[in-house]
């Protein structure tokens, strides 16, 4: 895999991470979980932080621009749309919490992995600042 190839995976999925935390916080929100939804903000902006500083990094770098192409899957389901909070029963609540939880330590340990995979690959290309960086 090349440099820009690295980084461009790594930017796509940072932007697919901005996506999920923006889902899963209005997510919580909705189910009236203020503490999670605020924790998936600070996640939304601490990462959006994170996506600029990497771009500009590369940028300054590899005098190149890059961008990725990143968007996440709906976390929250579809017909969520179509109610109001109060609609959610108990049950509802339970299991969107669990999948919520579920979903978000799926995404970090994919994340992690994304990350050691990159490290490495940059190692082998002998691109010690930038597997440092990453």
């Amino acid at each position: 895999m090349t440099i820009e190839e690295i980084f461009s995976k790594i930017i796509s999925h940072m932007q697919e991470g901005l996506s999920f935390h923006e889902q899963i916080c209005f997510g919580f929100n909705f189910l009236a979980l203020t503490g999670y939804s605020e924790c998936h903000k600070y996640h939304y902006l601490e990462e959006r932080e994170k996506l600029f500083e990497v771009k500009e990094y590369y940028m300054n770098n590899y005098k190149r621009l890059i961008t990725g192409e990143g968007q996440y899957e709906n976390v929250v389901p579809a017909s969520w749309y179509k109610h109001e909070q109060m609609d959610v029963d108990n049950s509802t609540r339970r299991a969107a919490i669990k999948d919520f939880i579920k979903k978000w330590i799926s995404w970090e340990e994919e994340t992690r992995n994304l990350l050691i995979n990159s490290y490495s690959e940059l190692e082998t290309l002998a691109e010690l600042a930038a597997a440092n960086y990453i």
